[in-house]
């Protein structure tokens, strides 16, 4: 990784003092490579180590560790282990999950989509009161999929997640809370997530309360009685 990259938020940023257009180009690009990853493996150095991942068509980057171990892998312990494992074995490539490589994917996708990483900062930096699953008819859909970004024309069974602290004031509401943040908040808390996307479901369009509120690390609690 060229050394004028710095980790902010687990997003691969230029350093201000360099020029801009270069460090964007390879920003979109790793972030294209991790969505194509299928492989990582540990590298040790004399007084320090880094990740290296390959895609299927063999191409090769380093992966800052930060990134791995606060990020990419932080809800993998699984994954992890396997990783390193490989330090001690010449050209030894651990392959990882399709649920750890569809999270990756996930993840390099919000933080190439200027709307969707600006989105995600906001949900992991405010801790939210209310939530509503919102779709576009008075019923959910029996299969519908939850989208994180505006359609051009609205599919029927397509539903998206808002998240708000006045439900009054549209300054106050996130619409659109991007399926990586979900995904985080999925795989931190696993059993209060279902609990609270099936209350979502059952009050489709509706807003309702949540005990704790939602940011990164704290559980979905939907166990009070609903708001008035």
């Amino acid at each position: 990784m060229n050394d004028y990259f710095i980790l902010i938020h687990g997003c691969i940023e230029p350093e201000e003092d360099k020029e801009k257009a270069a460090p964007l180009i390879e920003r979109k690009s790793f972030n294209n490579f991790l969505k194509q990853i299928l492989e990582m493996r540990l590298d040790l150095g004399h007084k320090s180590y880094v990740y290296c991942g390959k895609t299927a068509k063999g191409k090769m980057l380093r992966v800052p560790s930060d990134l791995v171990e606060e990020n990419l892998l932080f809800y993998f312990d699984k994954e992890l282990i396997g990783v390193r494992s490989t330090s001690n074995r010449k050209d030894s490539w651990y392959t990882l999950s399709t649920e750890v490589r569809k999270f990756i994917g996930l993840h390099a996708r919000c933080l190439s989509i200027e709307f969707l990483r600006d989105t995600r900062e906001l949900c992991e930096s405010t801790e939210w009161k209310f939530m509503k699953l919102q779709c576009y008819s008075h019923q959910l859909p029996k299969n519908y999929n939850i989208v994180d970004l505006r359609p051009n024309i609205p599919h029927p069974n397509t539903a998206y997640v808002c998240l708000s602290n006045d439900c009054d004031n549209w300054r106050e509401t996130v619409e659109f809370v991007p399926l990586y943040f979900l995904e985080i908040c999925r795989l931190g808390s696993p059993k209060e997530f279902e609990q609270t996307m099936k209350k979502a479901e059952r009050k489709v369009n509706e807003w309702f309360q949540l005990v704790s509120g939602i940011c990164r690390g704290s559980p979905f609690e939907v166990d009070m009685p609903d708001m008035p």
